[in-house]
């Protein structure tokens, strides 16, 4: 846990204080305030967590095999207008990227210095009617992997919930045990 923890700090996405107040999470759906003054809820999949705005509607998907029973790996959040949809997936033990859920047209752009690769991919989807934006990082020494990004049917829905996606981004947390 400490060393994914460090990755994500070194990565930008949680803060000190996240890493900190890490092992004290709540597994509840509870409804906060942030400092933004918007609501949230708090979803946990197998081997993530994140919060997320509290007017979205979460679906989990693609149960979990390393996490138990009633666990999933991927988890959507969508928009009371229907327009956004910010997505999650992050297994355990895998570095294959659905291509399914998430298309095959990653491009790896930066490669870390602890081994692992970071890759982005944007393009419309017929499937989701939508386009889809997503980021990977993955490394294979580790079989460590996940994926966030977020579905639009329109720019100028991309910009009314660009701050809501930027917090979603900002309180993932991802587990190793």
């Amino acid at each position: 846990m400490k060393r994914i923890s460090i990755l994500l700090l070194f990565l930008g996405l949680m803060s000190l204080s996240a890493v900190a107040q890490k092992s004290k999470l709540s597994p509840k759906k509870a409804v906060t305030k942030t400092k933004s003054s918007t609501q949230t809820k708090f979803y946990k999949g197998a081997w993530f967590s994140v919060r997320y705005p509290a007017s979205f509607k979460a679906q989990s998907e693609m149960p979990s095999k390393t996490g138990g029973p009633g666990t999933y790996d991927s988890a959507t959040f969508t928009s009371p207008d229907g327009t956004v949809t910010f997505c999650i997936y992050a297994p355990k033990y895998s570095t294959t990227i659905p291509k399914e859920l998430f298309g095959d047209n990653f491009v790896d752009t930066e490669k870390r210095p602890e081994g692992g690769i970071t890759s982005y991919s944007s393009f419309y989807s017929p499937k989701y009617k939508r386009t889809c934006s997503y980021m990977a990082y993955r490394c294979e020494e580790t079989a460590f992997l996940y994926v966030i990004g977020l579905r639009y049917t329109t720019y100028e829905a991309f910009e009314k919930y660009k701050k809501q996606y930027d917090a979603f981004k900002k309180s993932l947390l991802l587990y190793d045990d």
